[in-house]
């Protein structure tokens, strides 16, 4: 099974360049003239949208039924979403039409679905970055529509397309407003300073990214009872 994800990952990658470089056109269309004769734009992204949906079906099939186990891999998290970001690419493009976004978005959220189901915190992870991306897809898609109902046929078709985060997600806690760490100058410097680094091997209590002014947030996902069921393994 990886190796069939691997192989339509790597036809995939091998011709998203055409899908990407669409995107700054019109169409597909003043795309390819663009290009000229270097390369067949749309036999390019067709190539890339079927890869991308086969390695989303075989993930997907993989989880639930195939290889249960792999529920707890995050390495496939990685597959859904690639696959789900090149999906939604082609669904920017101007002339996607609504049966077409429709068709798109229910692979894209059988992706999303089995992310939900993955017993990893990774995946949880990519699931809300999949769905933040699918409501960037839809904004753009809708900004370039000109039937005002599309936004409601869209969201009656997917309700999560309506749900918007209060604050950005960015799966791991908030910065606290006022310094965490202790200041590193607890008074006015008395005497000389020496910019020697200290002797290798001595402790410090200071190690922290204060010293330069950023400050890092740990990834361990927290212990609560509330959050996401983790196997013990992780924690």
């Amino acid at each position: 099974m990886f190796v069939g994800m691997w192989y339509h990952l790597m036809h995939m990658l091998i011709h998203r360049p055409a899908l990407t470089y669409a995107t700054f056109f019109p169409s597909r269309a003043e795309a390819q003239r663009a290009a000229g004769n270097f390369f067949d734009i749309n036999i390019a992204i067709e190539t890339s949208v079927a890869s991308a949906k086969s390695i989303i079906r075989i993930a997907t099939d993989a989880c639930s039924s195939r290889a249960p186990d792999m529920k707890s891999d995050g390495g496939v998290a990685f597959f859904l979403l690639v696959g789900s970001i090149t999906l939604l690419y082609d669904v920017l493009d101007p002339a996607t039409t609504r049966s077409y976004a429709r068709a798109t978005f229910e692979v894209v959220e059988g992706a999303i679905q089995t992310l939900d189901l993955m017993q990893h915190v990774g995946p949880n992870n990519s699931k809300e970055l999949s769905l933040d991306i699918m409501k960037f897809a839809k904004d753009a898609l809708l900004s370039g529509a000109d039937e005002i109902d599309w936004e409601r046929d869209l969201t009656d078709s997917f309700p999560w397309l309506s749900n918007v985060f209060p604050e950005p997600y960015t799966g791991f806690p908030s910065l606290p407003s006022a310094p965490a760490f202790p200041s590193v100058h607890q008074g006015p410097l008395s005497g000389p300073t020496s910019s020697a680094p200290p002797p290798r091997g001595a402790p410090s209590a200071m190690v922290t990214a204060a010293t330069d002014g950023v400050y890092y947030v740990s990834q361990w996902p927290p212990t609560s009872s509330d959050v996401i069921d983790v196997p013990d393994s992780l924690l």
